[in-house]
């Protein structure tokens, strides 16, 4: 079925373009392509036949994702001194489902007040010049904040950090009654959003026959949810046969693990807001001389999840080391940074989030165990660092692992 629409909403155009077994050893994907060179007059093809009064188009190479492949394009405005800057971008696996991210961006583009990219134009086949499903996507302004925040000056990074509280706060104003991940109605329809399980790569080596779907997310509570979570990997496991995963052994101690826990009885339904779950400095724009926060950027993992998840102290922005996501690993709001700069940033944020999101520190601080158990049961098992993470976590609590963990590990 092929799918070629343009969005209804207004989009925002002028901008200049940034460049922005079953386990796995790594979860670091490799990837091969056609080169740039050839690739690039099939992508120009394309944005000819998708914008035929916007003459002459130029495509520019740019550095991709590890998920996507990424054309730039410089396209004719209404005003002939213009130009307008939109993004081509297209998946580099097959298991990568363009109608998830189309539906996510759409949703946050008309429904809420959160900057992203506006879709102009996708397809969710390969009968097209690419011969790829492909999302053509406007540019946000401004330049990436990992490549400019250490150099900017303090005031512009307290700009910056007032932004991510004031994101923070937009995020946690978008609210849905049960947690799981924002997805497209269907693989072939993107034209409206819904809330399912977190999808799980194997179905892309061992795909489901129509007769047995992926069971649908129904949790509104924390311990609900954790058990919708461990039962699925645990029919995952099943499913996939015998010798394509290692997880009983531990889905069995998080089991106990969480029945230890004082958690509230599953009728108790949780506060369930947006989580962005890559809110790395890579994916976050800003006006490079205002240090306004101009947009976010990779929605495609996006989920409706309890704030003891979506929750985390952004430590990137006083760590000069970090410009990676927090996002998998707890981050103590405590800890006071060495340096006298990175420690006034952090007192900035305690301060902004405060006015923002009252309780924000005092459930990070709280929820430690909680939060880095939602992680193991967000994304599974699914590479040899997630394994051992779980080996370690859990012998950090004192939790038995099964006799199947204790072979690998010992």
């Amino acid at each position: 079925m092929k799918v070629s629409r343009m969005s209804t909403e207004s989009s925002p155009l002028s901008s200049p373009i940034s460049s922005s077994s079953f386990i796995s050893e790594s979860s670091t994907p490799i990837y091969d392509h056609e080169s740039f060179d050839t690739f690039s007059h099939k992508a120009q093809a394309l944005l000819d036949a998708q914008f035929p009064n916007d003459g002459p188009i130029r495509v520019a190479r740019l550095s991709g994702g590890s998920f996507h492949r990424i054309i730039g394009a410089t396209l004719k405005s209404d005003q002939e001194e213009e130009r307008v800057e939109v993004i081509l971008r297209i998946p580099r696996f097959p298991y990568i489902r363009l109608a998830d991210e189309v539906a996510v961006l759409r949703y946050l583009a008309n429904d809420t007040a959160i900057i992203v990219p506006h879709v102009l134009r996708y397809d969710l086949s390969d009968d097209n010049h690419v011969e790829s499903p492909y999302m053509i996507q406007t540019c946000l302004r401004g330049k990436s904040l990992e490549g400019i925040y250490p150099s900017l000056s303090s005031d512009k990074k307290v700009n910056v950090i007032r932004g991510i509280a004031s994101l923070l706060k937009q995020f946690s104003e978008v609210n849905f009654p049960i947690i799981g991940m924002l997805v497209a109605k269907s693989p072939d329809d993107a034209s409206e959003m819904k809330i399912d399980q977190a999808w799980d790569y194997a179905e892309d080596i061992f795909p489901r026959e129509d007769d047995d779907p992926r069971p649908s997310a129904q949790s509104s509570s924390i311990r609900s949810f954790l058990e919708e979570r461990w039962s699925f990997h645990l029919q995952e496991e099943e499913r996939c046969g015998p010798t394509s995963r290692s997880e009983i052994a531990y889905i069995t101690a998080f089991r106990h693990l969480t029945d230890s826990l004082n958690l509230p009885d599953e009728h108790t339904p949780a506060r369930i807001v947006l989580f962005h779950t890559d809110f790395a400095p890579r994916n976050i724009f800003v006006d490079e001389d205002t240090g306004e926060i101009t947009g976010v950027l990779d929605w495609d993992k996006a989920e409706s999840a309890p704030v003891e998840a979506a929750w985390q102290m952004p430590g990137w922005l006083w760590d000069r080391g970090g410009c990676g996501s927090n996002q998998l690993s707890w981050v103590d709001p405590d800890e006071v940074p060495e340096s006298p700069e990175g420690a006034k940033l952090r007192e900035v944020f305690i301060e902004e989030i405060g006015k923002q999101l009252p309780d924000f520190m005092e459930v990070v601080r709280k929820n430690k165990i909680l939060y880095q158990i939602l992680v193991f049961a967000r994304i599974g098992l699914r590479s040899m660092e997630q394994v051992e993470k779980a080996n370690e976590f859990l012998k950090e609590m004192k939790v038995d692992i099964p006799d199947l963990g204790q072979q690998m590990f010992n």
